[in-house]
């Protein structure tokens, strides 16, 4: 089915649901029916002309690892306007969970109940995983690699531009807003309490961070020879640096594009973390306000 529908062309399709009923096993169980045999077909649907302009997708297929196939580096690039992403009943990976941030810059919600992220995971787990979260890419080790080129080099030039002997990375957060997990059923209220608060405070440090990084490029832009370069968007050819062997960036020269890439961002102002899962108040867990389950009801007008 997904080869069928990725040779479909462009269409409004907003919305796109497909969800495979969950036997009564784990997740991580090989028991679940092999509705999908050609999971590689799932990335050529996410990058075909019929999700080109889809804003929400739930996408549900037990206990399979179909989150990296959402962000594959494919052209054009998948699902490029998805704002809400549901994989629950997947299995979701820390890496791809970051991959998905980096690859989907519109994301704002995404929903992984019973995907086993961060199931066994204590809190400095929670801490890194809404700190890498955060930073889609911070491009700081990068910046200090090149820099130290640039300073043994005496300065050096790029296409079109003038000799540099410095550049600037600004880094990339992420659009997250929501994020809905599970959690196993014996942690109580109390370590729920613990891991939201280690995941806001990684959140809240990422940010710290990115508004450090931000700063330094606002005060180094008026400084001639000092270079304005951010990471290229999924589909954005990036070719600066390209000539010294290092990933492709993009220059910013548009002071608008560049008023908005560093506008410095609250600490406390983190996505709304909800923990209550499919199940919640059946479970005794109460829906956080305002998180990605309430907005996945009114998009698909069902509390499934």
């Amino acid at each position: 089915m997904p080869a069928t529908l990725a040779s479909w062309p462009l269409a409004e399709l907003p919305t796109i649901s497909v969800v495979q009923d969950l036997l009564d096993s784990p997740t991580t169980s090989c028991v679940q029916p092999l509705i999908f045999f050609h999971l590689y077909n799932l990335s050529v649907l996410a990058s075909s002309p019929l999700l080109s302009r889809t804003h929400a997708l739930r996408l549900r297929i037990p206990g399979r690892l179909i989150a990296c196939l959402l962000h594959a580096g494919r052209q054009p690039p998948p699902l490029p306007l998805i704002t809400f992403l549901d994989l629950s009943t997947s299995r979701v990976r820390i890496e791809d969970a970051h991959s998905l941030l980096r690859g989907l810059p519109h994301l704002r919600h995404l929903v992984l109940d019973h995907c086993g992220l961060l199931e066994d995971a204590d809190e400095p787990d929670w801490g890194a995983f809404a700190y890498h979260g955060m930073l889609a890419c911070n491009g700081l080790a990068l910046e200090e690699t090149v820099n130290e080129q640039l300073a043994a080099l005496g300065g050096a030039s790029f296409t079109g531009y003038p000799r540099q002997r410095e550049v600037r990375i600004l880094p990339r957060a992420s659009a997250l807003r929501t994020l809905s997990l599970s959690v196993p059923a014996h942690v109580d209220a109390d370590a729920r309490h613990v891991l939201l608060d280690a995941f806001r405070h990684g959140w809240a440090e990422a940010v710290a961070l990115f508004n450090r990084l931000v700063c330094a490029a606002r005060r180094s832009r008026s400084e001639e020879g000092v270079l304005m370069l951010r990471f290229p968007l999924p589909g954005e050819a990036g070719n600066v640096l390209r000539e010294y062997v290092f990933p492709g960036m993009v220059v910013v020269n548009d002071d608008e594009e560049f008023e908005r890439l560093t506008m410095v961002r609250d600490e406390k102002d983190c996505p709304v973390v909800c923990l209550a899962g499919q199940n919640g108040r059946g479970e005794g867990i109460e829906h956080a306000e305002g998180c990605g389950h309430s907005i996945g009801w009114d998009i698909w007008e069902d509390t499934s």
